[in-house]
C-alpha cells in the first residue's frame, strides 16, 4: 500500500483506496483493528496507523 499510493494526492488516494480499519485473519474471521473500525475509512493521513494495526493483529492472531 505504501509503495502504490505514495505519489497520490489526498483526493486520488480516497478514490483509489476503499479500505476500512478491519482485516481478515487466517481463519477467515473479520476483526476490527480498533473500536469502530468497520466505519473508519483509511485515508492518506491514517494509512501508517492502519498498516501498523494490521501487522500487530496478524502477528498476534493466534491469541484471538
Amino acid at each position: 500500500m505504501r509503495m502504490n499510493t505514495k505519489n497520490l494526492g489526498e483526493d486520488e488516494f480516497e478514490y483509489a483506496v476503499d479500505e476500512y480499519f478491519v482485516t481478515l485473519l487466517s481463519n477467515g474471521k473479520e476483526v476490527e483493528l480498533c473500536p469502530g473500525g468497520k466505519s473508519r475509512k483509511v485515508t492518506k493521513a491514517n494509512m501508517e496507523e492502519y498498516i501498523s494495526l494490521i501487522i500487530n493483529v496478524r502477528l498476534n492472531e493466534s491469541e484471538k
